[in-house]
């Protein structure tokens, strides 16, 4: 296949991932911000130094529960209060923030800093951002390897952009070992989330594919969607 087709931009089309406010998969279920608490009583748990109530704060500020909160320097501030305390929420949130350079300096070695912190804590996000920065040398030196090896983390953990840029990466042979029948199989578990792209490129291995080469993708893809359930 001719690698040409396989070009892809290794983000989003809208930027970076946004970090998914109130995510439940890291034992954060006590943390996310409560619309019926009085934002005084928030602000004062926040400035008595508990971690939790400075995540919460930082997400109202950020305005993902009501527009009228929105307020990004604070957001900026409570995030890298709670940051700094190992909420990897926080961490991933204020990654986002150094990169779009909203409330503070766009600074995209800080912002890769602080994706890593929460990728090292299995955030599925922040290891797709990470891997990002790796493909593009945002922030650190381009390594197509550490690419590979973060979108491989977040794929796992049933991200679905991840699993498009897995795919790609091994359809075109760049930080792995080139294998369409793994293409197929991450591309099947992106596409399954809905990913318009990861459908368009399994349609052009679908056409170059033999008919033993994609009977084995297929199986493999099957196999590993079994594996996801429940991530």
């Amino acid at each position: 296949m001719d690698a040409s087709r396989w070009v892809t931009c290794f983000r989003p089309a809208a930027g970076w991932k946004v970090v998914v406010v109130c995510w439940m998969g890291m034992g954060l279920r006590l943390v996310a911000a409560d619309p019926v608490v009085e934002l005084k009583e928030l602000e004062a748990k926040a400035l008595a130094g508990e971690g939790a109530a400075q995540l919460a704060l930082a997400i109202r500020y950020d305005g993902h529960e009501r527009s009228e909160y929105r307020d990004i320097a604070k957001a900026f501030h409570w995030y890298k209060e709670a940051a700094t305390k190992g909420y990897a929420e926080a961490q991933a949130a204020l990654g986002l923030i150094y990169m779009r350079g909203e409330g503070t300096a766009e600074d995209y070695v800080e912002g890769a800093k602080w994706f890593r912190q929460a990728s090292e804590q299995g955030h599925p996000v922040a290891q797709l951002n990470l891997a990002s920065c790796y493909a593009n040398g945002h922030g650190v030196t381009r390594d197509l390897n550490e690419a590979a090896r973060w979108f491989r983390e977040s794929a796992e953990r049933n991200e679905p952009m991840a699993q498009y840029y897995l795919g790609i990466l091994y359809g075109r042979g760049e930080g792995v070992s080139q294998s369409y029948v793994e293409a197929y199989k991450w591309l099947t578990a992106s596409a399954a989330q809905g990913v318009k792209q990861a459908r368009d490129s399994l349609e052009t291995l679908d056409s170059v594919l033999s008919a033993s080469e994609l009977e084995a993708a297929r199986k493999a893809a099957a196999s590993m969607r079994l594996s996801l359930v429940g991530r």
